[in-house]
């Protein structure tokens, strides 16, 4: 068939529809196909599209990579493009109501306020470099521009999760102390949000003075912290940086919301226990109500009925609830 349809002769009739129909599930025409049948990734690396004034970030690690598939770029730079609207709509709304609502106004929700303004500027500093780069398919907004892309992923990231602790703490706080806890109020509050960013600050602007450094990663589209580079003055960040931003946060975290989740648990299985209560009382006063009437009309002797009264009084009911026994 495909002799007939490439033979010097036109074809007529069925053929050359037959003909056609072969050409166009052969020869698709999406750019990411015909990028891959012209060789696909041949002897290129995801390095090569990297502008020259870029190649001194570049580590020697990114060069057995080949280039990323065109259409990944694609989807990428449109998923990210959507995340980043909706982040910045969705945290927008969140400041625009907790701040005019004086209802929500409270010490407590400066801090969610503070976490909503942080993943604002984390994705409007940050969606629009990464579709401009996702369609260029590499990094094309200069050296400078790298350094600050990273710094502010660096500082946003660090200041929303040092935000989610003090939540988790003041949470902590309310629940797990009670009444004995000091109530935090709004200077506290606000004292706390400018430690999480004089904090966060003070961590992410260290690359720029030498501590590490910011560089492009992955698929060149992005730029990061210099976490290939071997000597120690670059590891010894990362690693304490993985302590004071990472780990030491997240345990803080998990600490926090195990207490409160038993608290809660405590709180539920004794409202449960008291539903029960209240329903087997409700139950049995109903009961014996008809119990006493129909043993009143049967004519049953004042002392027999005194006893039996007797006894309900002395009865105990137990309700296994977890591991314990109540009654």
């Amino acid at each position: 068939m495909a002799g007939l349809c490439e033979g010097g002769n036109e074809p007529s009739g069925s053929l050359k529809a037959i003909c056609n129909t072969m050409s166009l599930i052969s020869e698709p025409s999406f750019s990411a196909y015909s990028w891959a049948s012209q060789g696909g990734f041949g002897n290129q690396t995801v390095v090569d599209k990297v502008p020259p004034d870029m190649l001194y970030l570049v580590d020697s690690h990114w060069y057995q990579f080949p280039p990323m598939n065109p259409l990944w770029h694609g989807l990428l730079g449109f998923v990210i493009g959507v995340l980043g609207v909706i982040s910045v709509i969705g945290n927008g709304m969140v400041m625009y109501i907790f701040s005019t609502t004086k209802g929500l106004r409270t010490p407590s929700n400066l801090l969610v306020v503070n976490l909503a303004f942080s993943d604002f500027l984390m994705m409007l500093a940050m969606s629009p470099a990464m579709v401009i780069n996702c369609y260029y398919e590499t990094w094309v907004l200069g050296p400078l521009m790298c350094e600050i892309y990273g710094m502010c992923g660096s500082l946003f990231g660090c200041g929303s999760i040092w935000t989610m602790t003090m939540i988790a703490l003041d949470r902590y706080n309310v629940i797990v102390k009670g009444l004995s806890a000091k109530p935090m109020t709004n200077k506290g509050a606000m004292l706390r949000i400018l430690g999480v960013w004089a904090f966060s600050i003070g961590w992410t602007i260290m690359p720029l003075f030498g501590w590490n450094r910011y560089v492009p990663e992955g698929n060149m589209t992005a730029c990061g912290t210099d976490y290939l580079t071997k000597d120690w003055g670059s590891r010894s960040y990362i690693l304490v940086y993985s302590i004071w931003v990472y780990f030491l946060p997240l345990s803080t975290i998990i600490y926090s919301y195990w207490f409160i989740v038993q608290v809660i648990y405590g709180i539920f299985s004794r409202d449960l226990h008291l539903l029960y209560m209240d329903f087997r009382q409700a139950y049995d006063t109903i009961i014996r109500k008809e119990a006493l009437e129909a043993m009143n009309w049967l004519k049953i002797p004042k002392k027999l009925m005194r006893l039996v009264k007797m006894t309900w009084k002395d009865t105990i009911c137990q309700v296994k609830m977890g591991k314990e026994l109540m009654e």
